[in-house]
Parts: structure tokens; C-alpha cells; sequence
């Protein structure tokens, strides 16, 4: 039955080799010599219904393998996506967090990592404005202050909490 099998299988891929027709004549004249001609068709028929099965499994483990490699890469895919943005310098965007496994704890981090930078860069804004005003505040003040040294009692600063604390 094994041998039947074997024949079969030699007989449909040794057409198919580079061999030629000739070779491919030597197992069918050793089948007709030395087998019984009943299996050999129920042999030559079993791989090829075993075929479309094995086909649907492979078709079924693929699709199963593509969505898991899916499920994993694509918020890896956000995440490197979001990380590009954030280097250069977009600092309202976060990343959705769709599981809770070491990838969801990842996109977490990323998030609250995101929400610290951008309160850092609103507090250095607001830091360099209050700074910029002070700066023109005393500027104007000593203005006023040279004017008054060189005589000119007419003029009158305008006087606020930041220059008097910080003068």
C-alpha cells in the first residue's frame, strides 16, 4: 500500500522534472510490472483530495497568522508614527490605547510622556512672555527714569507689580 503510494506520487512529480518524458515512462512500466493496477488509482487519487485540505488549512493558517501579525504591528505602527510627529514637534496628538498588554502600557507611557512635553512647552511660553513683558516694563521705566535725570519733570512712568518687585 506504502509502495503504491510512493509510485504514485514519483509518477505525477517525475514528469515535471527536468529528466524529460523518458524517465517519466520507467515508473508507470514498473507499476504495470510489479503492482496491483486497483490500488494504484485509489493511491494516485488520495494526495490529490488530500490536496484542496491541506490548501483550505494553509489558506486558514495564513489568514489566521496575517491578523495576529496585524493585531501586533499596527499600534506598533501608530506608536512610530506618533513618535515622528512628536520629534517634530507636534505636541497634541496621543496614541489610542486599545489593549492593556505590554503594548497598551507602551502607548500609556507614550501618551502621558506627550501631555508632559506639552505642558512644559505651555509653561516655557507662558514663562517667555511674562518675560518679554517685564523686559519692554522696565525698559519703559527707565526710560522715563532717564528722561526725569535729564531734566524733564513732565514725563511720569507707568508703574506695575513686576517692575517694583523686580527693580
Amino acid at each position: 500500500r506504502n509502495s503504491a503510494c510512493l509510485l504514485a506520487l514519483v509518477a505525477l512529480l517525475l514528469p515535471w522534472s527536468t529528466s524529460g518524458v523518458i524517465f517519466a515512462l520507467i515508473p508507470w512500466l514498473v507499476g504495470v510490472t510489479f503492482f496491483d493496477l486497483r490500488e494504484f488509482p485509489r493511491a494516485l487519487l488520495r494526495p490529490i483530495c488530500l490536496l484542496p485540505i491541506a490548501l483550505v488549512i494553509l489558506a486558514l493558517l495564513g489568514t489566521l497568522l496575517y491578523f495576529i501579525t496585524r493585531a501586533i504591528t499596527q499600534p506598533l505602527s501608530r506608536l512610530t508614527e506618533a513618535s515622528q510627529r512628536l520629534s517634530r514637534g507636534e505636541l497634541d496628538l496621543t496614541v489610542p490605547v486599545t489593549t492593556r498588554d505590554e503594548v497598551g502600557q507602551l502607548a500609556t507611557s507614550f501618551n502621558v510622556a506627550a501631555a508632559q512635553l506639552r505642558e512644559n512647552a505651555e509653561r516655557v511660553q507662558q514663562e517667555r512672555i511674562e518675560a518679554q513683558n517685564l523686559q519692554n516694563n522696565v525698559g519703559e521705566f527707565l526710560d522715563v527714569t532717564m528722561d526725569i535725570a535729564d531734566g524733564d519733570l513732565t514725563k511720569r512712568g507707568k508703574v506695575t507689580g513686576d517692575v517694583l518687585g523686580n527693580v
